[in-house]
């Protein structure tokens, strides 16, 4: 499946210039305040490429929603409750599946002292002995609360004030709200079994009750941000703290794919990311909101946009991978806008890529080719229920200097007509040679235009 990460982050500019503080670039309150509306007009259109939308924090809160004031108040600073009614019946409509963001970890905006949030709309109002102790300045303990267990605890630091749903006072108080708010939600987008709502922060979280939570909705999957970059780890957490009931982002993919198009180097390719050990519970990207804008402090403050050369080398390597699903980043695929500011504007590419992935990417990975510039794989084509069809090979260059030669050992008899379906160009028909293996020059990686991609299989495929 493809989805589409419908939201990208919004900086507050000053005569075009990023403002800025102590803690790096100040983002906008009001981010893309028509995004309801938008994705509304578009369903249809999208609809026609992506399987499943990811749509943002929905309920009100700061900036982007990630430090909600009112878990059950859905006017937002994305939109109001009736655009985004409107924009879940056009996505539905449409036959596409959601994935809501909660974002359950944390809470801004106390109006009724530290730790009280009193909102006329709220069902109660908050204690503030359902908060951790961080002992931030001007924070008292009690009434705050010992730090919740969680899986790993590096990076696990107060954003916004942190609910406790292990020694929450009353015991119990948190856990029970939040799986009221969630119901509220699941109504809200009448979520249903194919819908896959994403688990902010999962790692800073207390996963006992995480898993109680979820397992009040048991007709539905969870997608998870674990922000870690070990396999093993994400495993763990997948397979024996979450008991195989989610699946997670699959940061250890994204940490290659990194490498790779940052130092112009493909081994980081032939290491294995989550995906190739759990393709059923990994959810891949190459780009979202939280890496293409960090602040990096080891750069003299700038704005780290990661994967900032080779963008499209990193989806075309990615995009056929057997993930469960792979989101991409809008702010990658639609152009420049009020809504999308930094637009790429790359949908014809990642069009042609989904276009090509829903055809051809199915059955067995398998590595074919690494000299460090130039990455191959295939796919061999087999998909069991769904049929055979005919596999695929990914070909790629990130040598902006040089072509190269190449021979590579294929899904494909000798004689078979294959061709190159890539948007990107090279409009080639070749013919496979001897035991399976494709002779073919592949282009170099000129002036990191990142188009240097091979997309080939089976000729004659409209």
């Amino acid at each position: 499946m493809y989805g589409l990460l419908t939201w990208t982050r919004s900086f507050t500019y000053d005569n075009g210039a990023i403002v800025k503080n102590a803690d790096g670039p100040v983002f906008a309150d009001h981010p893309q305040p028509n995004l309801w509306i938008l994705l509304a007009s578009e369903a249809k259109s999208l609809s026609e490429q992506f399987d499943i939308l990811q749509l943002a924090p929905w309920c009100n809160g700061t900036g982007e929603g990630y430090t909600p004031f009112c878990l059950r108040n859905f006017n937002s600073n994305w939109g109001t409750e009736a655009e985004l009614h409107s924009a879940v019946a056009a996505i539905r409509k449409s036959g596409m599946k959601l994935s809501p963001d909660l974002v359950f970890r944390q809470m801004g905006g106390e109006n009724g002292g530290p730790g009280v949030f009193k909102y006329t709309d709220y069902a109660g109002s908050t204690l503030a002995s359902w908060f951790q102790y961080f002992g931030q300045p001007g924070e008292t303990k009690p009434p705050f609360v010992d730090q919740d267990d969680v899986p790993d605890s590096s990076g696990n630091y107060p954003f916004g004030r942190v609910r406790s749903y292990q020694h929450s006072v009353p015991a119990g108080a948190v856990t029970a709200d939040t799986i009221s708010a969630l119901a509220n939600m699941v109504d809200l987008f009448g979520l249903t079994s194919g819908d896959i709502p994403r688990w902010d922060d999962g790692k800073g979280m207390y996963a006992t009750a995480v898993l109680e939570i979820m397992r009040t909705q048991p007709h539905l999957g969870f997608s998870v941000e674990f922000f870690a970059g070990n396999p093993a780890e994400l495993d763990w957490y997948v397979r024996t703290v979450m008991q195989s009931r989610v699946c997670v982002e699959d940061y250890a993919s994204y940490w290659y794919f990194q490498g790779a198009c940052n130092n112009y180097e493909s081994r980081y390719l032939s290491q294995k990311g989550y995906v190739q050990w759990n393709s059923n519970a990994s959810i891949g990207f190459v780009n979202n909101p939280d890496v293409a804008t960090s602040w990096n402090w080891t750069s003299g403050g700038t704005i780290s946009q990661q994967i900032a050369f080779n963008l499209l080398l990193a989806y075309a390597v990615s995009m056929f991978m057997p993930f469960r699903v792979f989101m991409v980043y809008a702010e990658d695929y639609f152009p420049a806008s009020a809504n999308y500011p930094t637009g790429r504007g790359y949908k014809p590419y990642l069009d042609n890529m989904i276009w090509f992935g829903k055809k051809f990417a199915v059955g067995q990975y398998q590595e074919r080719y690494n000299n460090g510039k130039v990455f191959a794989y295939t796919r061999d084509g087999n998909g069991g229920e769904i049929g055979w069809s005919g596999g695929c090979l990914i070909v790629v260059n990130f040598d902006t200097d040089n072509e190269y030669e190449v021979g590579i050992q294929t899904v494909w008899e000798p004689g078979q007509q294959v061709h190159n379906y890539s948007y990107a160009g090279f409009d080639e028909t070749y013919t496979v040679g001897p035991s399976g293996v494709l002779n073919m020059k592949v282009r170099s990686n000129y002036q990191s235009d990142g188009q240097s991609y091979y997309l080939i299989a089976a000729a004659g495929v409209s």
